[in-house]
């Protein structure tokens, strides 16, 4: 069974598992701050949110947490009110966020994103990305979710009006993975972002399943995907109205390991809008040095 299989199962059982088989920590109620919550449980254990705004700055190191809302995304908000606050997740930590808003953070070049994951595993259920800025001028690899040598689940999430304040060029990027992660990204949302990349990928494996791209912007090649040195999987997936300067209005590939775009009949992707900046060409779909197959 493979690593990502278990992680999903993972999150499977831990989600509905009744309270009373774990030990619950309540913010605020039983902890001032998640990081004192993280402190004071063990693996396993489940820390529930309240509605309201909470602190991001915290870290989990070798840990294996359940992080969620209460009641729902909705009126849960993680932002950051210091300039030096992101959330680090390292060392082989099994993570498991649900319910969760990412909202309003700005990230300069203190940030390495708005949460960084390395060598771990991670699960994100209907989590949202909402509003954050990348604000530094020349640095292109801020993300909203930076992803490193990691096996990540997206599943249910939205990433919304994320934007770089760099008109030069398209710094920034809401999605990153590279240095051999294997990241799936399911029936999630991807609308109005005006970053470098929206989703770039880098030396690593990336599934995309019944997920929407539309609306988004960028300065750079590869409105909705930018993949480089990658496998790529995209199927039963939408590309609505995305725009890059460059090439590949929806989708810029190079140097890829492998590609496939579609599947049989009913796993398709609507390609319907996108534009890629003339004389780079590529409207939809601009690949180079990639063994590229699309199947209807």
């Amino acid at each position: 069974m493979s690593g990502k299989t278990v992680l999903i199962i993972l999150v499977i059982v831990l989600v509905s598992l009744p309270v009373g088989l774990c030990k619950v920590i309540m913010v605020p109620e039983d902890s001032s701050s998640i990081q004192n919550a993280i402190d004071n449980s063990e693996d396993g254990d489940v820390i529930l949110l309240a509605d309201g705004v909470h602190d991001s700055g915290f870290h989990l190191y070798g840990k294996h947490r359940i992080i969620k809302s209460r009641f729902g995304p909705e009126n849960c908000f993680l932002k950051n009110r210091a300039w030096y606050e992101e959330i680090r997740i390292r060392d082989d930590s099994r993570i498991i966020l649900d319910g969760i808003t990412f909202s309003d953070f700005n990230l300069n070049s203190d940030f390495t994103a708005i949460i960084s994951i390395v060598d771990s595993d991670v699960s994100l259920h209907n989590c949202h990305f909402n509003n954050n800025v990348f604000s530094e001028i020349g640095h292109e690899d801020q993300p909203c979710l930076g992803i490193y040598d990691s096996d990540v689940s997206i599943n249910r999430c939205s990433f919304n009006n994320n934007h770089s304040v760099d008109s030069r060029a398209g710094f920034g990027c809401v999605v990153s993975m590279e240095n051999n992660a294997d990241v799936t990204i399911t029936e999630s949302k991807f609308s109005g972002n005006s970053a470098g990349r929206c989703v770039h990928t880098s030396s690593s494996n990336l599934l995309i399943e019944g997920c929407e791209f539309s609306g988004n912007h960028t300065l750079d090649s590869g409105g909705a995907v930018y993949a480089d040195s990658s496998e790529l999987i995209i199927r039963k997936s939408r590309f609505l109205g995305n725009f890059s300067v460059y090439k590949g209005g929806a989708i810029y590939m190079t140097d890829m390991v492998g590609v496939i775009l579609g599947g049989s009949s009913d796993a398709g992707n609507v390609f319907s809008g996108n534009q890629g900046s003339s004389p780079y060409g590529g409207n939809t779909l601009f690949y180079e040095l990639a063994p590229y197959r699309e199947r209807h």
